[in-house]
Formats: structure tokens, sequence, C-alpha cells
């Protein structure tokens, strides 16, 4: 969380993205860091970002079976019953 924190609070924009679209927003959701999640959302990361395979940040806290991501990433506009392009 330090160093999201740190990067965020410095300059680093909360909803970057690499080359595939994945964000910060993503990352923390796969690795279930539930307070960088808040963290990066509070700080306007956007909870309906897609990767290059349609794949927004709920998909992978949900992928990984971490099911205390949904009711944030939902909150602040992730589409429950969004499907990736491989669906």
């Amino acid at each position: 969380m330090y160093l999201a924190r740190s990067l965020v609070e410095h300059g680093a924009d909360a909803r970057a993205e690499d080359e595939g679209g994945s964000t910060l927003l993503h990352q923390a959701s796969q690795f279930d860091h539930v307070d960088v999640a808040g963290f990066l959302i509070d700080r306007g990361a956007d909870a309906t970002a897609q990767e290059e395979d349609g794949s927004a940040p709920l998909h992978r806290a949900s992928q990984y079976g971490y099911m205390d991501f949904s009711q944030p990433h939902i909150d602040h506009g992730a589409d429950g019953t969004a499907q990736d392009k491989e669906r």
C-alpha cells in the first residue's frame, strides 16, 4: 500500500494503463489488495477499465476468487454482468 500511495501522491496517474490496457486497479484486484484498490478508486481509478481482452478489474478479482472486491467495484460503476471478449 505504501508504494502505491507514495507514487500517486507524488504525481503518478491512478488511471494509467500499460500497452495491454492493464491498470493498477487490475493488479490490485488480481492480488487481493483491497486497501490498494480502495485507495486507487478514491484517487480516480476507473473500475470499468478494460484490458485488450475486455477484462475489467472485477473480472480479475472474481477470476482469482476475491469476491470481497465485488461491491466496491460495482459501487464505482463496474458492470457485474459484463463479459470479456473470450465469452
